[in-house]
């Protein structure tokens, strides 16, 4: 009996303040973040579409959806008013599942999101368009699609979704092209999205202050299943020419001299300092990852080219290094930062292959 008793004491006397702590407890809990972990993620369409699995990422949503219309789709996107890229256009039967990336977002690791994402389609062979809603809760995750999403280190991110446009910066920007003839949309890398195809007397380009003449990285994917130039051309370029014949350079490019064909940077400042770097060409299939990169205050100023992400080595050994005054000062006289052609009247050709995720940065993202 006084066991009992001592027990329902202590009760009495300490539950209190034992309820008080777990109270406080809670409280903290929740202040600090905890309360996300009771969020009920989910992902709902209006009928006819299912949503099978979905994330939330720093810069963008991707989602696993059904289409249970009972008809074949095409034009199926899907946007986001927090994001700036809605997902890529496809055709999607009845049936099928697919997956969709809205991209360019700029949430925060462990908040949650909740909002509501746009749908846009219309059924096979009808001109009539359709909308509908989804809704999204989830908690941000940290970014997992980093080699394509724009970051504080981005000048130009293209992805040639079916627009010239890019992005730039975080939270990311449009960036808007600023010329382009003849260029055409074909299947993209990784067999989603699309790829710019620049053939023949094609041009596209962007302001050329978006490259930092100092430090920085340039690269794309690039599909060698078509025909390359049989001349010389151009992944990337930053050149001008004055009367006097003096240029201003940083270019990457397919290099064609006394019938051999090499691959090559160029660089050269305003005066008569220049170096042509050459690089062992051969022959490639299927998609392949080019990056070019230059830091004028490194090992006396150099520049390095990589085939995915494998330093080539110059033909000349060194001749890449020690070279900082050659590097151009400035974007005077430069029209355009090309993207696959050179925007000179100088009969250069297309580079005549599909380039995807063009990327330039502002940092050296390979060594």
């Amino acid at each position: 009996m006084k066991k009992g008793q001592s027990a329902l004491e202590f009760i009495t006397t300490y539950g209190w303040a034992l309820i008080v702590i777990l109270l406080a407890g809670g409280a903290l809990w929740m202040l600090v973040g905890g309360g996300k972990y009771l969020v009920p993620e989910s992902c709902s369409f209006e009928p006819g579409f299912y949503c099978s699995d979905f994330v939330v990422e720093e810069k963008s949503i991707g989602l696993r959806v059904k289409n249970s219309m009972g008809k074949d789709i095409e034009d199926f996107i899907m946007s986001s008013d927090d994001c700036l890229t809605e997902s890529f256009p496809i055709s999607f039967d009845n049936g099928e599942d697919s997956t969709f990336l809205i991209n360019d977002c700029a949430f925060q690791s462990g908040e949650v999101f909740s909002g509501v994402l746009n749908v846009d389609y219309s059924f096979l062979g009808s001109s009539i368009d359709h909308s509908k809603t989804a809704s999204v809760v989830g908690i941000v995750q940290a970014d997992s699609q980093a080699a394509n999403s724009s970051d504080e280190n981005t000048n130009l991110l293209c992805r040639f979704d079916g627009t010239h446009d890019c992005v730039a910066g975080y939270p990311p920007i449009t960036i808007s092209y600023k010329t382009e003839s003849g260029t055409s949309f074909v299947p993209g890398y990784g067999g989603t999205g699309s790829a710019v195809l620049i053939e023949a007397m094609d041009s596209l380009g962007y302001d050329p202050t978006i490259l930092n003449l100092s430090r920085g990285t340039a690269e794309a994917q690039i599909n060698f299943d078509s025909n390359i130039c049989s001349g010389t051309c151009y992944i990337f370029s930053h050149i001008s020419s004055d009367d006097a014949g003096n240029k201003n350079s940083l270019t990457l490019y397919k290099y064609h001299f006394q019938g051999t064909n090499y691959w090559a940077f160029y660089i050269s400042d305003e005066g008569s300092n220049a170096q042509n770097i050459l690089y062992t060409y051969g022959p490639l299939e299927g998609w392949h990852h080019f990056a070019g990169v230059w830091d004028k205050n490194s090992e006396g100023g150099y520049v390095d080219f990589f085939i995915d992400e494998v330093k080539q080595d110059p033909l000349l050994p060194g001749i890449n290094k020690n070279i900082f005054e050659m590097f151009p000062s400035s974007h005077a006289g430069v029209n355009e930062l090309g993207v696959g052609y050179r925007n000179i009247s100088n009969g250069d050709s297309g580079l005549g292959l599909a380039i995807d995720e063009f990327k330039v940065n502002d940092i050296v993202r390979y060594s």
